[in-house]
């Protein structure tokens, strides 16, 4: 049983419950954490090429870019010449003006649609608030279940946020969400969206054994890099989406609340070229997972149709015993009744 790889550069054994890095280019090419962060290569492998950050099942590492959830900043005073004495909730009150961060000048997206620090600000921010307000054991990383509520929070309809319709699909199939993580980290990859792969800490359905280095999950540069994708999709969607930043109470890592990010910082319109792609990439991903629904869908028939044969067939032996134990006892009583005739003359 394997229980630890080695680093190719400095062949340090890696255990499999421990953090380790694979470059997507180079074949079963290991890093230990040590050399991935020194820069430590050997034989073919190159700084440019890309790689994946593997995390133990249940780790919390230190992420560099993690903006940890800030308190509020405080509340104006309350006014004396209110009509009436009812309380008021302080959530329903925005920050001071000074606390704001406003939102003039600038633009989201730079020159070869690469995210600014304004929309960097923007999605740390939002990240941390996913991260407390859905917490997990890995607060420096985003799931599907992450990005499905951050759908919702952005109003998607229920049909249009296919990550919760994808968990809620399984849950209703009692399946293990570990099917669906392929086709997700299938649709990041076709995006160019760049995800570490982690393994799930929660049981699966029938103690199913768990899939390891399985989930898809984004830090803070993959998070940013969906909403890139979405900006580019629909920059009038995601204008009314950041509009929701002061109603959502998000602010970022110095306390400050975000003001409404004006029309002007959006594109003008959708990136034609990539609305072309997204279209077929999101067509695609539609079909696999039709696909997926349809074969979990049989195989539960099938699971379904065998355990009711199974129940059949205990039902049928539990009657032929009864019906056994009863031909049994009415024999042994008719042998006493002739064993007492018999005395009897």
């Amino acid at each position: 049983m394997i229980t630890s790889l080695t680093c190719n550069a400095c062949s340090a054994q890696i255990p499999l419950t421990g953090t380790r890095i694979i470059c997507r280019v180079c074949a079963n090419y290991d890093l230990c954490t040590s050399c991935h962060t020194l820069g430590r290569f050997s034989d073919s492998h190159e700084v440019q090429h890309e790689t994946l950050v593997l995390y133990p099942p249940t780790s919390i590492s230190q992420d560099p870019y993690h903006v940890p959830p800030a308190p509020p900043p405080p509340l104006p005073p309350r006014s004396n010449s209110s009509s009436n004495n009812e309380e008021i909730n302080p959530r329903q009150l925005p920050p001071p003006l000074s606390t704001r961060i406003l939102s003039t000048t600038g633009k989201l997206l730079s020159s070869n649609n690469t995210p600014t620090k304004r929309l960097t600000d923007i999605s740390d921010a939002v990240f941390a608030y996913l991260n407390k307000t859905y917490p997990t054991a890995n607060q420096h990383l985003l799931n599907p279940g992450h990005v499905a509520n951050f759908y919702e929070l952005m109003g998607m309809p229920p049909e249009g946020n296919v990550f919760g319709v994808c968990i809620s699909v399984m849950n209703g199939l009692g399946s293990s969400l570990d099917n669906i993580d392929p086709e997700i980290a299938h649709f990041y990859d076709q995006l160019g969206i760049e995800y570490s792969l982690i393994t799930r800490a929660s049981a699966t359905p029938g103690g199913l054994p768990m899939v390891m280095d399985g989930m898809p999950v984004l830090s803070h540069r993959g998070f940013r890099q969906l909403l890139v994708c979405e900006i580019l999709e629909d920059p009038g969607r995601m204008h009314s989406v950041f509009g929701q930043l002061v109603r959502w109470a998000i602010f970022d890592d110095r306390g400050r609340a975000f003001e409404e990010v004006p029309w002007g910082m959006f594109p003008a319109e959708p990136d034609p070229a990539f609305v072309v792609k997204v279209t077929a990439v999101a067509e695609e991903f539609g079909g696999r997972l039709r696909a997926l629904f349809a074969r979990l869908k049989r195989e539960r028939e099938e699971e379904d149709l065998r355990e009711h044969i199974l129940a059949t067939q205990l039902q049928q032996q539990q009657m032929h015993d009864q019906r056994m134990a009863a031909m049994q006892l009415s024999i042994q009583a008719q042998q006493r009744g002739m064993e007492a005739a018999l005395k009897a003359i």
